[in-house]
């Protein structure tokens, strides 16, 4: 075999071993619901053709043994819908699916294509737009012995999300009378609330449940944070950083080394990236025997298309000055609350994503004077802060307080 086809073949199957080995929506607030490939699956009361749920005979085809939902059935304005019940308090969903656009003599079907869903207020809202994307295979796909088949890979955007049943439909707009539409391999992911949450929320983490849960207990009128801990420190002013806060060790006396993201002082915006290393020192003046700390990690601009080790994690030092990891930042632009222009840019060709998620760290054990945070990134591109850069807002740090009777203590 000719030496570049085997290594044009050889990068093909490592590709491949990626693409099937990460998971990007399976993550600590995405949560994998369920995934259906076979004939059985899709004809259950989850699917449905025009509104018509059949949960006795399979509607489509099935090719080398993969089933097509509605493939070889669905018509010119005919709908393939999803539905179903999510039992569990959420605040986002989001979908990844196979979609076939059969029989179709149009290079742009695509663009005839709308899939939508209910909103949390009854509307139907756009979530994704197939003339975006071009389609990835062509060929004989849907077993109807033409050439003229496409096949599509769908990564669905997040769509915010509160209800506990979920509609989502894909409508055959197009004029091609022969056209057929399918959906193959379809995965569901919900975002939960988070574990303060009672009751509900509006988005991501501890500062937007409709109440707190058990052992948790509502602070600074939006927070949840466990029961015990107190605030001693907050970032959220420009002001506040001076002379606490640094970046490889460089400390922040004057020119603010950030940027203001949707309204939040946002420290190390377009000035920590690469091998960058996001410092803080945070003096602690009540004696008090365990930390937690709350605020909100972006990700600017775009970091689509990084894999899953290449963001960053958040250290704390303990008492005897081990290192001690927080958290971790995976995959922006899928756990993150994502919107475009939150930061701004300083290059208009990566102005495109910047991220946040609000984390409450678990607690950890603390006595000192000082708590020693970091946030470091582990990116190994060679992206400058122009094109990727990391920032932290609205910080603030909760201990658990000593007796007043003690100058120091190990627990309450």
């Amino acid at each position: 075999m000719d030496r570049t086809v085997s290594l044009v073949l050889f990068i093909w199957y490592c590709t491949q071993r990626l693409i099937n080995a990460f998971d990007p929506w399976n993550t600590e607030e995405f949560t994998h619901v369920l995934t259906h490939r076979s004939s059985e699956d899709f004809t259950s009361d989850s699917y449905a053709l025009n509104g018509i749920v059949n949960t006795t005979t399979p509607r489509g085809m099935t090719v080398d043994n993969k089933f097509i939902f509605g493939a070889g059935i669905t018509e010119k304005d005919d709908t393939i819908e999803f539905l179903y019940n999510i039992s569990d308090n959420h605040w986002a969903v989001r979908f990844q699916f196979l979609f076939y656009a059969c029989k179709t003599q149009n290079e742009t079907t695509a663009s005839t294509f709308l899939s939508n869903s209910k909103d949390s207020f009854g509307t139907e809202v756009e979530i994704f737009d197939f003339a975006t994307y071009p389609f990835q295979e062509s060929g004989n796909l849907c077993g109807d012995g033409g050439d003229l088949d496409k096949k599509l890979e769908v990564y669905g955007s997040p769509m915010n999300h509160i209800d506990s049943a979920i509609h989502f439909t894909i409508k055959n707009t197009s004029n091609e009378p022969d056209l057929t539409l399918g959906i193959s391999e379809f995965s569901f992911y919900v975002a939960n609330c988070h574990v303060s949450c009672a009751d509900g929320c509006t988005s991501g983490g501890n500062q937007s449940c409709s109440k707190c849960a058990k052992n948790y207990e509502l602070v600074e009128g939006a927070k949840c944070i466990p029961s015990g801990f107190s605030a001693v420190a907050s970032y959220v002013e420009e002001i506040d950083f001076v002379n606490v806060w640094s970046i490889n060790s460089n400390v922040y006396t004057s020119i603010f080394p950030g940027q203001s993201c949707d309204g939040s002082i946002t420290f190390g915006a377009f000035n920590a990236g690469r091998d960058d290393i996001i410092e803080a020192s945070i003096p602690i003046a009540q004696p008090h025997f365990e930390c937690l700390l709350n605020l909100e990690a972006w990700t600017i601009d775009n970091w689509r298309g990084i894999s899953l080790d290449e963001f960053a994690k958040g250290f704390v030092k303990a008492d005897d000055e081990s290192s001690m990891e927080l958290f971790k930042l995976q995959d922006s632009s899928e756990i993150f609350k994502t919107r475009d222009f939150y930061c701004g840019s300083s290059d208009d060709t990566y102005q495109t994503r910047d991220s946040f998620r609000t984390i409450l760290t678990t607690s950890f054990p603390h006595t000192a004077s000082t708590l020693s945070f970091q946030l470091q990134s582990s990116l190994t591109t060679t992206a400058p802060v122009s094109e990727k850069s990391l920032g932290v807002s609205n910080i603030s740090v909760y201990c658990s307080l000593c007796h007043s009777s003690c100058k120091k203590c190990t627990g309450s």
